[in-house]
């Protein structure tokens, strides 16, 4: 669980911890259950997310349990900011352990080994958390290249979250209380 306090400053953020589910499968489950109660601030599209990066949102919010939708669920889509060269896109899940590319500004730039991080544009997760890696670039299909990310998460290994009930507002940081 300390591992999980080790969150990017771009996150600025109030969190409640949740553990796995007995009973949860293993990743690429589009959904999974995480013990998470509704009075401790969780709500339906907070952001639910581990020292690694993002795993996905809160779908249903319920007073024991909460649904998380994971990144890798062919029904997620998630905004993004290339970290080298600040090309904004959008992934979407493949409902396996891949992730893929649906849109991006300019796919000449993107690269093997490029991270992806949240745009914070799709107003669900923050600016600046690691969704995944460049691991593929394939020829142009349609528009855009064919580019597939390995997620920065390892699902298959999930046991612990953190729920994101609310973020720190950017005046109160480094004020005194």
């Amino acid at each position: 669980m300390l591992k999980l306090l080790v969150i990017p400053a771009a996150a600025l953020l109030l969190a409640t911890p949740a553990f796995a589910a007995p009973g949860d499968t293993p990743a690429p489950a589009p959904t999974t259950d995480r013990s998470s109660r509704s009075n401790s601030g969780i709500m339906r599209d907070s952001t639910v997310l581990t020292s690694e990066g993002v795993v996905g949102r809160a779908i249903y919010v319920g007073n024991d349990f909460s649904i998380i939708q994971l990144i890798l669920d062919s029904q997620s889509a998630v905004g993004f900011v290339v970290r080298s060269s600040r090309k904004l896109g959008i992934m979407k899940g493949s409902g396996s352990q891949a992730l893929e590319l649906e849109y991006i500004e300019d796919d000449n730039e993107i690269k093997q080994g490029d991270e992806l991080l949240t745009s914070g544009q799709d107003q669900i997760y923050p600016k600046g958390l690691s969704l995944g890696f460049v691991v593929y670039v394939g020829p142009r299909q349609g528009n855009f290249k064919i580019v597939r990310i390995r997620p920065s998460v390892n699902f298959a290994k999930l046991e612990e979250v953190l729920c994101m009930t609310d973020r720190v507002p950017e005046a109160s940081i480094g004020q005194a209380p």
